[in-house]
């Protein structure tokens, strides 16, 4: 079983403190067009942040499931990773796997999405994106199999979801002719460059 995890719990500093799941290309909210890519692909859909976002609710597909904080405070994707695959392994035993995305990559395709659950599906316990200039760690399949290791190190301190992929041993998967699918939609001038995108795709 397959657990389709939106990461959902940037703060959008660099763009006025906006909600980025709420930016809108075109007329779709950045949330609905990961939506539209995950649900052929998985079991269920959740969206993890510290604290549930006004758009989800069973009708808009989602379940919130509160990132994992340590003494009371956030710690970031490494927060959501563990929440995820607690819900994963909850529901489904080790064996269950976690697609992780995060909301301000919008343009990833189902194609990519798919080939990370192949690669966890074919025994491989975590399998990340990358491509020729960087790793993409929020963008990634993990098997539930690997939460016993992550609430290890994340309780030994660890928080970088970088050192996390070295403590599980997950794996990168090289993706090529990748222009623009992994773009971050961070500051003012990605959204330019992404609404640009949009409207000649």
């Amino acid at each position: 079983m397959i657990v389709g995890c939106l990461f959902a719990g940037g703060r959008g500093r660099r763009l006025g403190g906006r909600d980025k799941a709420l930016i809108t290309l075109g007329e779709a909210p950045l949330w609905r067009i990961a939506e539209d890519k995950l649900t052929p692909l998985v079991d269920v859909l959740i969206v993890t942040g510290p604290t549930s976002p006004n758009w989800a609710s069973p009708q808009s597909g989602f379940h919130f499931v509160s990132d994992v904080k340590i003494d009371g405070e956030a710690i970031g994707p490494a927060g959501g990773l563990l929440a995820g695959l607690r819900y994963a392994e909850d529901r489904y035993g080790s064996d269950g796997i976690l697609l992780t995305l995060p909301v301000d990559m919008p343009f990833v395709t189902a194609a990519t999405l798919k080939r990370l659950i192949d690669e966890v599906e074919r025994g491989k316990p975590a399998v990340v994106a990358a491509d020729t200039t960087h790793t993409h760690p929020t963008l990634a399949g993990w098997r539930a199999q690997c939460l016993e290791e992550i609430e290890q190190a994340v309780s030994d301190g660890v928080r970088a979801l970088r050192r996390l992929m070295r403590i599980t041993k997950a794996e990168e998967l090289q993706f090529a002719n990748t222009e623009d699918e992994f773009l971050n939609i961070n500051t003012e001038e990605d959204l330019d460059r992404a609404r640009m995108k949009f409207a000649t795709d």
